[in-house]
């Protein structure tokens, strides 16, 4: 009910309107939303599939390390939409906050998350890509199935077709 009594206050009402809350939502609590909505779901998974992929290695799926990998490309890449997003609900603020690219939290975030994004693309799927080349190349000419397993400490892996 105070939710509603301080949307009334925010909102004035349309004429006619049933509820007394305004039709018309502005685009800044638009951009909020869909800017903390693209932080949850695309850098939340983007951040835990790594340590998913981590124990696939250690189990020895190769196919589910592949796509792990895969995943953790798409989604740091898609996480550019989260700092879209965030210029946009940046440009549409308030001009009492005087937020810019210089104001001292929006830039400390910029920098910590291209820092993040590189890593992420420059190491992270990197090293989750690596092994599955490694088992790819040494398992290729003896594999029967798509499906087998690999171990990463097994001779299997680190030694020759030929001597398997």
């Amino acid at each position: 009910m105070h939710l509603l009594v301080a949307l009334r206050k925010r909102y004035p009402c349309d004429e006619g309107h049933a509820s007394g809350i305004s039709t018309l939502m502005p685009m800044e609590t638009v951009r909020n939303v869909l800017h903390v909505l693209a932080a949850v779901f695309i850098i939340g998974p983007m951040a835990i599939l790594p340590m998913t992929a981590m124990r696939a290695i250690r189990g020895g799926d190769g196919a589910q390390v592949r796509s792990l990998a895969q995943s953790t490309n798409v989604l740091s890449l898609a996480s550019l939409i989260v700092i879209i997003f965030g210029f946009g609900v940046m440009s549409l603020s308030d001009t009492k906050y005087d937020l810019s690219i210089t104001t001292s939290w929006i830039l400390i975030s910029l920098i910590l998350y291209v820092i993040a994004l590189t890593l992420s693309l420059a190491v992270v799927v990197p090293r989750c890509v690596t092994p599955v080349r490694r088992w790819w190349m040494v398992r290729r000419p003896t594999m029967r199935t798509s499906a087998s397993r690999w171990s990463p400490g097994s001779s299997r892996c680190c030694s020759s077709p030929s001597s398997s």
